[in-house]
């Protein structure tokens, strides 16, 4: 049975949170990357960093958090422009880029990590954000302990094969055709929704986030996004990959698993790599099963942890590290108030 989770509590703790333990990392020297905001709860052995689905704000990991304060130590990040964050300032970035907004998280995940001294976290990004975790593992694979990649395209379907050229064509010709037929926000109520979930508070809280970025915002990392190409990573990811899937109440079970599975066969996945499916549920799978989401995760760590057991000791605990405590914000170089 699904035990419910009691959003009044979730959300008095993290109003607590907000008040206390959020605030935009500012680093020492000149403009560095950075997440629009950096929500830091829990105090477990493992560090997870949680990036939320193109469109939402940290916000939309609070009931995860304060559910699992004991098992891990968690630094929620908000995209920079997204919730009621400012764009990245790009105008002064030399080098020339097909996709400067999503090369900026990269940096600005590399500089969360450098600057709290952060070794070997758990990277959890949903959907879109699932595509930049994995890419992130792929160029930083010393940096990174594992990746969930929940309900995310990160294997691909029709474009597979594509050259870069092609994929590039692909991506401008796809956003080209939106943008002709619609305006700002036709089109990014065709592109995305928000969730409409079995508590109806949850939902139209959702509903609030999910409206609240600029929608050029959104739509400028989303014409990006299709250019990025983490399927032709899967082959060389020596990170631990955990790939979490919804099946919805609609959908082939078995179908939808044949269909998933097979692609990340077909894009040479190694043996490091799961692949794992809830069903029932819709594509924010922690919202509509949040005890199958934990228990997912959970197994995963721990067949990470018994096949490296024998091996040199990973960090992980956060008593070593430069890491603040929840509801903690901490000045001088790394973060100062707002």
């Amino acid at each position: 049975m699904r035990r419910r989770v009691h959003w009044k509590y979730v959300a008095t703790t993290l109003t607590w949170i907000a008040w206390v333990g959020i605030g935009s990392t500012a680093y020492a020297s000149g403009r560095p990357e950075r997440f629009g905001e950096v929500a830091w709860f829990g105090h477990g052995p493992v560090t997870l960093v949680l990036v939320p689905c193109l469109g939402c704000d940290w916000r939309a990991w609070d009931g995860f958090m304060a559910r699992n304060g004991e098992l891990y130590t968690m630094a929620a990040v908000t995209w920079p422009g997204l919730g009621a964050t400012s764009m990245p300032d790009l105008e002064s970035r030399e080098e020339p880029s097909e996709t400067p907004l999503w090369d900026y998280l990269d940096r600005a995940l590399e500089n969360l990590l450098s600057c709290h001294g952060i070794e070997d976290p758990v990277l959890v990004g949903h959907s879109a954000a699932a595509v930049s975790v994995v890419r992130f593992a792929a160029d930083h694979p010393t940096l990174v302990r594992a990746v969930v990649a929940v309900d995310g395209t990160i294997t691909n379907w029709d474009t597979f094969g594509y050259s870069r050229s092609e994929r590039r064509a692909w991506a401008e010709a796809q956003f080209a055709d939106v943008r002709k037929r619609y305006d700002n926000e036709q089109a990014w109520r065709r592109l995305n929704s928000p969730p409409k979930l079995p508590d109806s508070d949850r939902s139209a809280f959702y509903g609030r986030m999910w409206l609240r970025p600029p929608r050029e915002n959104v739509l400028s990392y989303w014409a990006e996004w299709l250019k990025v190409d983490v399927g032709t990573r899967m082959a060389e990811l020596d990170t631990p990959l955990l790939g979490l899937y919804a099946i919805g109440d609609d959908e082939d079970a078995g179908e939808v698993r044949r269909k998933k599975l097979a692609r990340f066969e077909r894009a040479g996945a190694k043996d490091t790599t799961q692949v794992a499916f809830v069903e029932g549920v819709g594509h924010s799978i922690w919202e509509y099963d949040m005890e199958a989401f934990e228990q997912h995760l959970k197994r995963f760590l721990d067949s990470i942890e018994k096949r490296s057991s024998g091996s040199a000791p990973r960090s992980g605990s956060t008593s070593s590290s430069g890491l603040p405590p929840a509801g903690h914000q901490q000045a001088g170089r790394c973060a100062s108030p707002r």
